[in-house]
């Protein structure tokens, strides 16, 4: 019995990545001159490479490709012109600026915020209300400080401080910085 490969309905990842106007993806790369150096790997598909990494729970390149390669016949509903290579991300990653993938995010907030959910409870205020939230990550110590002190069995782990500026009104992280663990938050406010 042969393998069915009709696909009923769109996957939830493709109408995520509908909701994403290529047009801004491409002007956002000619702004940031993101595309001189990759012929083919464009930086909206780097950018829906990323995001099914994210969705799917991928912890590292080999099981995001991996996981790529699995859609098979359905790779074109995704949006996937090809399937990247290992290599071919990981060149990606070290060449493309962040900062392009940060101004579509502004982008799309912009073009999103009127319909975004306001299901949760609306603050009564007249100012603009930000909150902001800080989270440790710890990581091995030659790459990052290490905060604290020394543990009992002599190893220091460093980490990583996560730092979020979120929008109490929408709802949604208007700013993000990242710094050594041992930083006191008081810095980021």
């Amino acid at each position: 019995m042969s393998r069915n490969t009709t696909f009923f309905g769109q996957p939830i990842f493709s109408q995520l990545i509908n909701l994403i106007p290529k047009e801004k993806v491409e002007s956002q790369s000619e702004t940031h001159k993101s595309g001189r150096y990759c012929k083919r790997f464009s930086t909206f598909q780097h950018l829906i490479t990323l995001l099914y990494g994210v969705t799917s729970g991928c912890t590292y390149m080999r099981e995001l490709c991996s996981r790529i390669v699995r859609y098979g016949d359905k790779i074109s509903h995704c949006k996937f012109d090809y399937t990247p290579n290992k290599s071919t991300l990981s060149d990606a990653n070290k060449r493309r600026d962040y900062k392009v993938f940060e101004d579509i995010y502004y982008d799309l907030v912009g073009i999103y915020y009127p319909d975004l959910s306001d299901s949760h409870q609306q603050l009564v205020i007249d100012k603009k209300v930000h909150s902001i939230d800080s989270t440790t990550i710890s990581l091995f110590q030659p790459i990052f400080k290490c905060v604290g002190r020394n543990p009992s069995n002599g190893k220091r782990k460093g980490g990583i401080k996560s730092y979020q500026k979120l929008d109490m009104q929408a709802g949604i992280a208007v700013k993000a910085y990242h710094s050594d663990a041992k930083e006191h938050d008081s810095l980021f406010i």
